[in-house]
């Protein structure tokens, strides 16, 4: 038996709907466990028409100090990546089975039966992000790995609450003090004892991912990607392409599920409403000051750099000051560029800006 897992707000409602209606196509029986991050999106799933879909608030899966905590200082994205913490834990914790972690915005096109089947075998179970090698500084900030899809067997318990904690601590990007959204913390669990990578090129196929893998349609309306590989799983991610066929199937999903459940009156707006009727919140959200400290974080990060390799150049016995000077801040641009370009000859790395 498996428990399919995932995390929404009242502004992704539609992909909820979407993905549950999406499921019961393969696994019709299955429970289906939804974690509602706001009253209106609760309100919502508790009235579904379907025995088998839970809808599980996310201060009960956190606990409700946990949850007036992250409340306090988390944005509502933030707390819906940390959440997926709480709630696999939660979930492996009260179901004692194996849970499938899921992004709402995903598309199922098959069956993973192998997939499930793994966890009967394996504690955990993970997918890599893919992120080609060019692109290493964004693997550094987000992870060899993807939060979309994360298998958690009974026997991975202990991981699961090493996850929440993590995330309770932080889900932002702010690598100075070794803090990152959740899905970066994934790779501290390669060390798990019979850890299965899941490197099926057909599941969590993304729109970062199109050029790489070439989804196309065969003629009996199945998917496949470059190399005949069986696509599976579509990620309609933030970044997707609406005219993409794909993300069309999604929406059309996602339409269906509100109608089949009875949910279009409740759509909501994809807008963030937190603190709206806060005089002070308000303001902050108006004069963009968020936007001004996340720049004053990632330019003290450049400056920590920058800093670091002054100090280098000013405290080597090495040739001369002028000589270190000048390959510090001059030559190893320029050598940097040739070794990228001689090792992704391929790639657009003049859009990399440092």
């Amino acid at each position: 038996m498996i428990t399919f897992a995932t995390v929404t707000s009242r502004g992704y409602i539609d992909q909820a709907a979407g993905l549950i209606l999406n499921l019961r196509e393969y696994y019709p029986s299955a429970e289906i466990v939804v974690c509602a991050l706001d009253v209106d999106t609760q309100r919502a799933f508790e009235v579904v028409a379907d025995a088998n879909v839970t809808c599980i608030a996310a201060a009960e899966v956190w606990g409700p100090d946990c949850w007036r905590n992250i409340s306090s200082r988390m944005s509502v994205p933030e707390r819906a990546f940390a959440s997926k913490s709480a709630l696999v834990a939660w979930a492996v914790e009260t179901r004692n089975r194996p849970v499938l972690l899921l992004d709402s915005d995903l598309l199922f096109l098959a069956r993973t039966d192998d997939m499930i089947e793994s966890l009967q075998h394996h504690p955990l179970l993970l997918v890599p992000g893919r992120h080609p090698w060019d692109a290493w500084r964004k693997t550094a900030n987000f992870g060899l790995f993807s939060a979309g899809i994360i298998g958690v067997a009974p026997s991975a318990v202990s991981m699961a609450r090493s996850w929440r904690a993590m995330c309770f601590e932080a889900c932002m990007a702010t690598s100075l003090s070794g803090l990152y959204y959740e899905q970066k913390y994934l790779d501290y669990f390669v060390s798990v004892d019979g850890l299965k990578i899941f490197n099926d090129p057909g599941i969590n196929v993304s729109q970062t991912l199109l050029k790489l893998l070439g989804p196309r349609r065969n003629e009996d309306g199945s998917w496949q990607v470059t190399g005949g590989t069986p696509l599976r799983i579509y990620h309609a991610s933030r970044s997707t392409d609406e005219e993409f066929e794909l993300a069309k199937i999604k929406v059309e999903y996602n339409r269906r599920g509100l109608a089949a459940f009875g949910l279009a009156e409740k759509l909501a707006p994809r807008e963030q409403k937190t603190g709206s009727r806060v005089g002070l919140a308000a303001l902050v959200r108006l004069v963009r000051i968020g936007s001004g400290l996340e720049g004053i974080s990632n330019l003290l990060d450049r400056m920590s750099r920058g800093l670091i390799t002054l100090h280098r150049v000013l405290t080597l016995n090495d040739g001369t000051l002028r000589a270190r000077i000048h390959e510090a801040y001059r030559v190893r641009s320029r050598l940097q560029t040739s070794l990228e370009r001689a090792a992704y000859p391929n790639a657009d790395l003049d859009s990399d800006k440092r």
